[in-house]
């Protein structure tokens, strides 16, 4: 069978060597396109996908050809990887012998101005993965206080307390007269108050992370998915944001502590100076395994 990638993801050459020749059942907690999960398939492995943004299924729908898209060998599940209880209700599946998580934002999510992720982009100011609830930033920032900001970039920004302190106040300031709608509004108040673009993007990144309740659900699936997991069989974790490499690096040192995980990533993987070179998102990567004891 000839390989059927034709789009490489972040890690793509290790992903594919961590996960055991044998497992059968595999969960791709991330679906985003559907490029693990078309490896997975075409190594007549049986998938499960999940994700929280419905355009993203319908992405990875596309990108399965008719030849694995086989009801027998793959389920696809509209919800939050850390939502265990969902997913078997879905399902019916109990537990799986492997699992796949690669966190953060997609690229396409980037470039669709519709969805309000990227500085560069005129859109409405959204972020949300998933449309069908929770608010959009506008809203969230419509009725935030000058604290409600503060807290928000001194959980999820690296700034200082006085910067941090500055900029909540001239946002609460400025959207008295000048609510922000679009991610140009924020943009060209941005530009007004001398915030380049570097530090424009880490604020959208921390009200993405907020509105999408990222580390929350991140943190949920850390306490939970231990039971979904066969034993003997391994979990891949990919993330890109400091806060999130954290949060993985302390739960599983507890995990093997207690005797429940063996750490196969003495030492966190990055992306090979050649990726970074194809694909520069792939920069802030690291990519963590372990299998259940």
């Amino acid at each position: 069978m000839s390989n059927p990638i034709i789009h490489t993801p972040v890690l793509f050459q290790e992903v594919m060597q961590s996960c055991p020749d044998d497992a059968h059942y595999v969960m791709d907690g991330t679906l985003w396109h559907g490029w693990h999960t078309l490896w997975f398939l075409a190594q007549w492995r049986t998938v499960l996908g999940v994700d929280r943004d419905q355009a993203m299924i319908a992405k990875a729908r596309q990108t399965i050809d008719q030849q694995y898209f086989d009801e027998n060998r793959i389920q696809i599940v509209h919800g939050s990887y850390a939502d265990f209880e969902h997913i078997k209700q879905q399902t019916g599946v109990q537990q799986v012998d492997y699992i796949l998580i690669d966190i953060g934002v997609n690229m396409e999510h980037f470039k669709d101005a519709s969805r309000g992720f990227s500085i560069k982009h005129d859109g409405p100011l959204d972020m949300r993965y998933d449309t069908s609830q929770w608010q959009p930033v506008a809203l969230w920032l419509a009725q935030a206080t000058y604290q409600d900001l503060v807290d928000n970039l001194v959980e999820y920004a690296d700034f200082s307390e006085k910067y941090i302190d500055w900029i909540a106040k001239e946002l609460v300031q400025h959207k008295k007269s000048h609510p922000f709608h679009t991610t140009h509004d924020v943009r060209d108040c941005a530009k007004n108050l001398g915030i380049n673009d570097k530090k424009l993007a880490v604020i959208f990144q921390s009200w993405r992370i907020q509105i999408n309740n990222e580390l929350d659900e991140f943190d949920r699936f850390l306490e939970t998915f231990v039971d979904y997991l066969r034993p003997w069989w391994r979990c891949c974790i990919i993330t890109y944001h400091s806060g999130e490499d954290r949060r993985a690096k302390i739960a599983l040192k507890s995990l093997a502590k207690q005797n429940i995980w063996i750490i196969l990533t003495k030492h966190v993987i990055k992306p090979s100076w050649q990726e970074i070179q194809v694909n520069k998102a792939a920069r802030s990567a690291k990519m963590r395994l372990f299998e259940k004891i």
